[in-house]
C-alpha cells in the first residue's frame, strides 16, 4: 500500500477561545511530514470547501494581544518548503508549549459570517465551552507542489476521512497587567 506525499503525524489539541460576541475562534498545532521522495512546496491548506493561502508571520511576537500579531505582522503566501522525510508546524501564537508559532492562523465554523486574511472556515464540529470535546475538519488536506526531476508538478492530497482532533482546553483575554491571551 502507498503512502500519502504528506502526512500529519502530530497534534497538540485545539482550544476554545470566545474572541468576540457570539464568534468563537479555534487554534489548532499540528506537525506534517513529507513521505514523497521529492521536496514538495505547501501552498494552500484546504478543509471543507474552503482554502487558505496565506498566513501572519508573528516570529518572535508570543506576547501581543489576539489582533495585534496579525496587525503587524506580515501577511506571507503560503510557500512552505519540506524536504523529503523531513516535517513544518503550523500553529498560533497563543497556544502554549508549542514552538511552532510563526505561522499563524484560525480556524473557525463553516458557517462563519466574516471573512478574514487569518481564518480558516473549516470546522464541522468545534469545542465545547468548557474545552472539552473534539474538532472535526472535512476535507482536510493540502494543495502543494512537488519538485520532479527539475519540474514543478502542482498537486492535492484530500483526505478521505474526516480530520478530528481531541480539544485540549480554553483560551481567554487577561486585560492586565498587559492585554494577551492564555491557553490552557
Amino acid at each position: 500500500m502507498e503512502s500519502l506525499p504528506l502526512a500529519v503525524v502530530s497534534t497538540g489539541g485545539a482550544y476554545w477561545f470566545p474572541a468576540w460576541s457570539n464568534e468563537n475562534l479555534t487554534p489548532l498545532f499540528f506537525q506534517v511530514r513529507n513521505n514523497a521522495g521529492n521536496t514538495i512546496i505547501i501552498r494552500k491548506i484546504l478543509a471543507g470547501n474552503n482554502s487558505k493561502g496565506n498566513y501572519f508571520d508573528c516570529g518572535g511576537s508570543y506576547d501581543l494581544g489576539p489582533g495585534e500579531c496579525s496587525s503587524i505582522a506580515p501577511l506571507m503566501n503560503m510557500s512552505i518548503t519540506i524536504p523529503p522525510g523531513e516535517e513544518a508546524c503550523f500553529g498560533n501564537w497563543v497556544l502554549p508549549g508549542y514552538g511552532c508559532k510563526e505561522r499563524t492562523y484560525w480556524l473557525v465554523p463553516v458557517d462563519f459570517p466574516r471573512v478574514y486574511p487569518d481564518v480558516l472556515p473549516a470546522l464541522r464540529t468545534e469545542c465545547n465551552h468548557d474545552g472539552t470535546g473534539s474538532i472535526t475538519i472535512e476535507n482536510f488536506g493540502f494543495e502543494y507542489d512537488e519538485l520532479i526531476e527539475g519540474h514543478t508538478v502542482t498537486k492535492k492530497q484530500i483526505s478521505s476521512k474526516p480530520f478530528s482532533v481531541r480539544c485540549a482546553g480554553q483560551c481567554a483575554i487577561v486585560l492586565s497587567p498587559n492585554w494577551h491571551v492564555e491557553c490552557g
